[in-house]
Formats: C-alpha cells, sequence, structure tokens
C-alpha cells in the first residue's frame, strides 16, 4: 500500500463501505463485482484488497457496521404512546429498522456470507457476537430503566433480555425463509410476543 495516512486510509476504506453498500442494495451481493465497486469508488480494483481479503470480507463489514451503529444508539428513544407495550415495543425493535429495509434476499445473502466468513475466520463470528450480547445488554438495561420509573413491576432483567433477544431471532428466521411471511407478519409477531411476555409485569394494569 502507498503510504498514506491513518486519515486518508480510513478515508478510502469509508469510501469502498459506501460504494459497496449502495451497490448490495441496488443489486444484490452475487452481482456486484469488486471492479464494479473500484469504478464506482474511483480507485484501482488492486486498492480493495489492501483494506478486504475479498468481496465476502467487505459485504460482512457494511452490515455488521450498520448493525453496530443501530445497536450504540441504544434503547432510549422517548415515544409518545400511552401504550406501554408499544412503546417498548417501537423501542426493542428500533435495531432491526434499517435492516428491514432490505430485500429478504440481501438479508438472507448476509448470513450465507458470514457463516462463509466464520468458517475461514473464527474472528468474524466472534466479532458479531460480541454485538448481539451488547444489545442483550441494551434491552437488560432498558428494561431496568422501566422498572426503575415504575412503569413495570420488578422481574429479571437479563432473563427476559435473553428471552426477547431469541424470540427476535426466531421471528426473523421465518421471516426469512418462509416465502410468504411478510415484515408486517414479523412484525406482528414480535409484537405479540412482548405483549404475551410484559403485560403481567405492567404497573396498572394498561
Amino acid at each position: 500500500m502507498a503510504r498514506i495516512s491513518k486519515e486518508e486510509q480510513e478515508v478510502v476504506k469509508n469510501k469502498i463501505l459506501n460504494v459497496s453498500r449502495n451497490l448490495f442494495n441496488d443489486i444484490g451481493f452475487d452481482k456486484t463485482s469488486t471492479k464494479m465497486i473500484s469504478k464506482e469508488a474511483g480507485i484501482a480494483e488492486g486498492t480493495i484488497f489492501n483494506y478486504f481479503g475479498t468481496k465476502d470480507e467487505i459485504f460482512f463489514e457494511v452490515f455488521y457496521n450498520d448493525y453496530i451503529d443501530n445497536v450504540k444508539k441504544g434503547l432510549s428513544v422517548d415515544i409518545e404512546s400511552e401504550d406501554i407495550i408499544d412503546e417498548i415495543y417501537q423501542n426493542i425493535c428500533s435495531v432491526l429498522k434499517n435492516m428491514l429495509m432490505l430485500p429478504k434476499k440481501v438479508l438472507l445473502e448476509m448470513g450465507l456470507v458470514t457463516i462463509k466468513i466464520a468458517k475461514k475466520k473464527p474472528e468474524f463470528l466472534k466479532k458479531m457476537a460480541s454485538i448481539d450480547f451488547k444489545y442483550m445488554e441494551e434491552v437488560k438495561n432498558y428494561l431496568e430503566r422501566l422498572i426503575f420509573e415504575k412503569k413495570l413491576s420488578n422481574f429479571d432483567s437479563q432473563i427476559m433480555s435473553e428471552i426477547l433477544f431469541g424470540s427476535i431471532v426466531y421471528d426473523i428466521t421465518i421471516y426469512l425463509y418462509e416465502k410468504d411471511t411478510t415484515k408486517n407478519d414479523l412484525k406482528k409477531s414480535l409484537y405479540t410476543k412482548i405483549n404475551t411476555l410484559l403485560k403481567a409485569y405492567i404497573i396498572g394494569g394498561q
């Protein structure tokens, strides 16, 4: 790699990721080539491989970054709703917002690519798992805040966060692999599960 500053390297890397994100969303992973990415980014194709080993790694990094950005925002959004279950539902599912904007095919590709990379580089799977644990921690902290604010009665927030996360993963899996399952079906199922799990803990009995 030519001698350029770390700041310049970061600019080039981000340009590759941003261009790749647009191409993956527009035409899909399979149809996107590193040649197309380099052309859109205005760099030599070989430059891409100074930053990423394969197109798979670019794909993983693009959606990993999007996921971690959503998780970092936390679950502290103030929802103007008199329905506490609706407030919890919207907050807990906020991390899915950008993900569900993607075509189902792209999401499937993301899962397959993650598995493919994980076989060669286990650290990638650990990296993704660390974000899942971070999300569960955010859910736990959010539930504890609601308990502190006396919107919910006391319960084990750690166990509840794990159950809620498992429900999200299950419903996303059904959404991806069941052809006739729509985004609305996914959202309704998640709302029903959240309501079933937490309605008994609502203080005031909404």
